[in-house]
């Protein structure tokens, strides 16, 4: 089986090249180049590559940092395993030449970003309401962003569908 072996840090300077900026683009073009390929993706020599239902998440705030959750039955509940971009060397991606068949498993991923610059601001939302920002996530290959209504309740929209308003 061909199989390509590459850390994160490799992948983010691969999809920056040539002399891309290193900012918010290059973590959401990150984790679109993930989503694409989830089917074909499993992590390696970490706590996690022996997880299921895994979800690997790319926050960022201040710096990025990985954050991957999942479960290892028979245990109860769910394991996180948080990485500062620092270290994203030390998380080993194996990129499969297809998807999984006929009884051959690997843990699969599902890959999301979750990112708090757009927090505190005013949102204007497609009922002619405003909100408050909490955070943008891309889900499942989507933008979303996350608000808080003035009753205090939170709710998400897809971010084409709202429009955040200058401070």
């Amino acid at each position: 089986m061909n199989e390509e072996r590459f850390s994160l840090a490799e992948l983010v300077d691969w999809l920056a090249l040539p002399q891309g900026p290193r900012d918010r683009s290059l973590v959401l073009r990150t984790a679109l180049w993930l989503y694409e390929r989830r089917e074909r993706i499993s992590l390696l020599d970490c706590p996690a590559s022996a997880w299921s239902d895994i979800l690997a998440t790319l926050q960022v705030q201040q710096a990025v940092s990985l954050i991957v959750t999942g479960r290892m039955p028979p245990l109860v509940g769910e394991l996180t395993w948080k990485v500062a971009d620092r270290d994203f060397t030390d998380v080993w991606l194996r990129l499969h030449p297809q998807a999984p068949e006929n009884g051959v498993e690997f843990a699969k991923v599902e890959f999301a970003t979750v990112d708090y610059a757009c927090a505190g601001r005013a949102v204007l939302l497609p009922t002619g309401d405003r909100a408050t920002a909490q955070c943008s996530v891309l889900v499942q290959g989507e933008q979303m962003l996350r608000v808080r209504l003035a009753s205090g309740a939170s709710c998400v929209f897809v971010r084409s569908e709202v429009e955040l308003l200058d401070d």
